[in-house]
């Protein structure tokens, strides 16, 4: 059992999928929000399709939306943008 929040909150099909794909989400919820150091992710670097919050990336973009944590989705933005916005956010911000 993790102790984050539960994926179930962020997900609109969470009944329809099995528990492996489940666990997969949960993992999500783990990986931004205690990374190795047990604090939560600066910022969260991802593609996805015309940017669409969708599938699995979209449980991740609900995560870190729900925690303020900045999206840098490259299906919106040139890579350069991404690096641009990735190095203006102060270190250490949680």
């Amino acid at each position: 059992m993790l102790p984050y929040p539960h994926p179930k909150k962020l997900h609109p099909a969470w009944d329809r999928y099995s528990g492996t794909v489940r666990k997969l989400h949960a993992r999500n919820v783990a990986i931004l929000l205690s990374n190795q150091r047990g604090r939560p992710v600066h910022a969260v670097l991802c593609w996805s399709p015309g940017a669409a919050i969708t599938g699995g990336t979209g449980v991740a973009l609900r995560i870190a939306a729900a925690h303020g944590m900045p999206v840098m989705n490259l299906g919106a933005l040139s890579p350069r943008a991404a690096c641009e916005r990735l190095l203006a956010i102060p270190a250490g911000q949680t």
